[in-house]
């Protein structure tokens, strides 16, 4: 096996380990680990101009931005 395939298959592997429990990390439970990320969307959200445009959403892990963008026009 190529070392550039490795390197895949370890991405995907890590990727699949974490993925079901990334999208709770932005649940609204309270806790601080929530709020540091929910605080992070925000100050991301806050730079992103209103009107629109496009937009690359690369290695968000789930894709929690996405609503937010769509519902800001991008």
């Amino acid at each position: 096996m190529k070392r550039a395939e490795l390197q895949q298959l370890r991405v995907t592997d890590h990727f699949k380990s974490v993925a079901s429990t990334w999208a709770d990390l932005y649940a609204r439970d309270g806790t601080f680990r929530t709020y540091r990320f929910l605080a992070r969307r925000r100050s991301v959200l806050a730079l992103l101009a209103q009107a629109g445009g496009t937009c690359l959403d690369l290695g968000c892990g789930t894709g929690e931005f996405i609503p937010d963008l769509l519902d800001r026009g991008y």
